[in-house]
């Protein structure tokens, strides 16, 4: 899996004044497992991670992904 996001970041300090305002690029490689045909569960590394500059905790994230096929 390849997944590109761009997250537009907003915060705000103690005072309510915007302390943060900038665009979060990520580029991810991961992998998954089918556990059923609609849900998937893995992992994904984050390859522009930069400590203390990252609305992210962690290079490493883990998800699950329910499709609504109707």
């Amino acid at each position: 899996m390849l997944e590109y996001t761009l997250l537009k970041v907003s915060s705000t300090n103690e005072s309510n004044k915007p302390s943060r305002d900038f665009w979060d690029t990520r580029l991810f490689v991961g992998a998954g497992l089918n556990i059923t045909s609609k849900i998937s569960v893995g992992a994904k590394y984050s390859l522009l991670y930069k400590d203390g500059e990252s609305i992210y905790t962690s290079t490493v994230i883990s998800f699950v992904n329910i499709n609504f096929k109707f």
